[in-house]
């Protein structure tokens, strides 16, 4: 899992020099009902494929065997492992939320001491970053939305639920009708939970969520619908040449029904959210995802990317709305064809790219869980530009980056002479082989090749969008990951990942 470990605080605190990176892990442990025959045979299979996983790039299976838990504990340890490089991007911020509240001058903030090379290759990168920044702010959507032209079917077996006809978009609804209909879906529905990131329980706590739902066991739609909600995707987001529309509830939110900001819960080969309005009776459109406010009306969608945080708004007295969820899983990865469909943005990626000197890492735009291969939307397109070139290669890695800072020391006369003593922000790998070695079940992975280079420096064309931020001062509402958290599953937290560009003849073996 990469992470952000934030633990500046808004107010300024004194210096303690005994305060350092490792003291900012937290105690997080595996669960006891991991049985004994698990452990053994989770040792056996770590332990063949350790040599397999040493190098840097991702391609590795899962084993299938750790937890979520477990992935979380090695995140909190990862300052155990030789650092990749750092990110200035973050520390600037840093710098800037400082000078900010305490109104510290500029010249009282001190760049790095770096030579005229490090200097001259951070401005290209840099300059490459604003570009890609740029395709991204005019190019690039993160959501989608529109409307219906035909019916569709459903069939719900819910008891007390019961549904057997067509929803037509074009049908001019009876208020009352429709709200009869959500509303005895909601009062025999099942109550739902949320996932919580740090606990890696589904919870139900109706301050964070307070809505109904129906189990895709419950309710079946036809083929023609999935193949429509099928081709919807392709058409609206990049690069996904061939995707699969699953069921996967009714969610239904009634008088006070609403859902904090979250994003949803991650999965292996999944790609994006679909949500088909089912009848929604309220004033406004109370779905809040990518800066639209969006209604459930009959036939009305919306379709995002998974990581990208959503919230339902408080709905008032007698009012009711329905959505189907469907996950859109990819089935394989982009081809030619697809690319040549985005040639314009493709373009203006591979002169961006052509400007970057290596050794540079950039985190990526989508958050990924354990185990991705295939990138999603801009990413996808950012990793086929940059390996076209011939005088780098290219790793894809999660990555873990840890951020410190402190204010004050106690030798300084008073506190008007206080200012930032310390803003460190380090990249980690967080390889298969880094887990293991985190969690006691492997080596170390050596990784001397580090030595040879010039300090890596990590970039982001929005820093906050890339990574998902596991500090305990975090806010609340980044906890949420969608209806329930699967702590025995290894792919069910975010990673943020990161592209890792060096140079051609570095050997990374060593």
């Amino acid at each position: 899992m990469s992470s952000s470990q934030d633990i500046s605080s808004s107010k300024r605190p004194r210096n303690d020099s005994s305060s350092t990176l490792e003291d900012q892990a937290l105690a997080v442990t595996r669960p006891a009902s991991v049985t004994q025959l698990a452990k053994k045979a989770r040792n056996d299979e770590t332990e063949k494929a350790h040599d397999s996983a040493k190098n840097i790039n991702l391609q590795n299976p899962l084993t299938g065997l750790r937890t979520a838990l477990d992935i979380n504990k090695a995140t909190t340890l990862s300052y155990r492992l030789d650092k990749l490089g750092s990110c200035p991007s973050v520390v600037r911020r840093g710098r800037k939320k400082t000078k900010d509240l305490y109104d510290i001058c500029e010249e009282e903030i001190e760049e790095e001491d770096d030579d005229d090379e490090t200097i001259e290759r951070d401005e290209a990168n840099e300059q490459a970053i604003d570009q890609l920044a740029g395709i991204i702010e005019n190019d690039v959507h993160v959501s989608a939305s529109g409307h219906f032209a035909t019916p569709f079917k459903l069939h719900i077996t819910r008891p007390g639920c019961e549904f057997d006809q067509d929803i037509n978009p074009n049908e001019d609804k009876d208020d009352d009708v429709l709200n009869k209909v959500l509303k005895r879906w909601y009062e025999n529905g099942a109550i739902s939970g949320y996932g919580d990131i740090r606990a890696q329980e589904t919870l139900v706590n109706e301050d964070v969520r307070r809505a109904r739902e129906i189990n895709s066991s419950e309710f079946s739609v036809d083929p023609e619908l999935l193949q429509q909600v099928q081709d919807l995707w392709d058409q609206h987001f990049f690069p996904n040449t061939s995707v699969r529309a699953e069921p996967y509830k009714i969610h239904i939110y009634g008088p006070s029904g609403h859902f904090k900001t979250h994003r949803d819960t991650p999965q292996r080969d999944l790609v994006g959210t679909f949500l088909l309005g089912l009848g929604d009776t309220a004033w406004t459109g109370n779905l809040l995802v990518d800066g639209m406010r969006v209604r459930a009306d009959p036939g009305s969608w919306c379709a995002f990317y998974p990581d990208v945080p959503h919230s339902v708004e408080e709905l008032l007295c007698d009012e009711y709305r329905a959505v189907i969820a469907f996950k859109m899983f990819r089935t394989e990865p982009p081809n030619t064809q697809v690319i040549e469909r985005y040639a314009h943005a493709h373009a203006s990626v591979t002169e961006a790219i052509s400007k970057l000197k290596a050794p540079v890492g950039i985190f990526l735009e989508r958050k990924y869980c354990l185990g991705t291969t295939e990138l999603s939307g801009f990413d996808a397109l950012l990793l086929e530009s940059t390996r076209a070139r011939t005088d780098i290669q290219v790793h894809l890695l999660p990555v873990v980056t840890r951020y410190y800072a402190a204010w004050g020391n106690d030798s300084q006369a008073c506190a008007d002479e206080q200012g930032p003593d310390v803003y460190d922000a380090r990249v980690y790998p967080f390889t298969d082989a880094d887990i293991d070695y985190l969690l006691d079940r492997g080596e170390e992975v050596p990784r001397s090749w580090i030595r040879k280079l010039k300090p890596i420096r990590f970039y982001s064309a929005d820093f906050d969008r890339s990574v998902v931020t596991w500090s305990s001062d975090e806010r609340e509402t980044v906890n949420y990951v969608g209806n329930e958290a699967e702590a025995w599953r290894e792919d069910s937290i975010y990673m943020s990942y990161a592209m890792l560009v060096l140079p051609s003849d570095l050997d990374t073996s060593m």
